[in-house]
């Protein structure tokens, strides 16, 4: 069942957070992939070999009558063998992937609801709030890296003359950290900016779709309808009414 164009399927990757029967299946496609790849190169080895493997064992045995030497061991027979159980052992290991290919996407189907799902919020909402946590640590430090270039620039030019004389203010504060040059952006953005669009990635934007009872409804990044702060819309319009008079009160 698992193949594609009569092969079958060697690579079949799946997402994380899966739940153990899964992952078991997914173990054992694995380990099947390994051993019929090992199979495959030793039936293709000595398929390469063969002829020559032949040649040596007529040659070996040739030697041994002519020297009147004892028979060697390998002979034409044991060469065709050693290459009939290595074509066995392949095609075994290609049907034991191919058994473990259909428990694997059997496994995926029964399991693809439910508790995968529910695992996958909760690590989509810790990596989420890792990446706002990151980005408010950027932001801070892009702010102190400011200070810190800002008050050596201030220090270079302080004159205690100047001072006396009123031509030299006190330091000003730090400067905001510019996106450097590059072929996709200008110097003349603040880093800040980078940052807010980051901060899209965990928390995008809504779209608007719309009004409900005189006020705006949006989409958010799942596809629900919201209202601005981010409550569902309700179904029904006395709902929304008192929803929206809730919102604004």
């Amino acid at each position: 069942m698992t193949r594609i164009m009569g092969y079958v399927l060697e690579h079949f990757r799946i997402p994380p957070e899966a739940p153990k029967p899964v992952q078991d299946a997914s173990d054992a496609f694995e380990k099947a992939t390994a051993e019929f790849a090992s199979a495959q190169a030793e039936m293709y080895s000595l398929t390469a070999s063969h002829k020559d493997d032949i040649a040596v064992a007529n040659r070996a045995a040739a030697e041994a009558r002519v020297s009147g030497g004892k028979p060697p061991k390998e002979t034409p027979a044991t060469v065709n063998a050693r290459l009939d159980k290595a074509k066995a052992d392949a095609e075994i290991a290609e049907a034991t992937l191919d058994v473990a290919g259909d428990l694997l996407v059997a496994a995926v189907q029964e399991h693809k609801n439910g508790e995968w799902r529910d695992a996958l919020a909760e690590a989509q909402a810790e990596q989420e709030q890792r990446w706002r946590e990151s980005l408010d640590e950027l932001k801070a430090c892009a702010a102190r890296l400011g200070e810190i270039r800002s008050a050596g620039e201030w220090l270079d030019g302080f004159s205690a003359l100047q001072v006396t004389m009123g031509n030299c203010t006190q330091y000003p504060g730090g400067r905001a950290v510019l996106i450097p040059d590059s072929r996709y952006v200008l110097n003349t953005e603040s880093v800040t900016t980078l940052f807010d669009l980051l901060r899209e990635v965990s928390d995008p934007p809504l779209v608007h779709a719309g009004w409900r009872q005189g006020v705006p409804v949006f989409n958010d990044h799942k596809g629900n309808r919201v209202f601005e702060d981010g409550t569902p819309v309700p179904d029904d319009d006395a709902a929304a009414l008192a929803a929206n008079a809730e919102m604004l009160a």
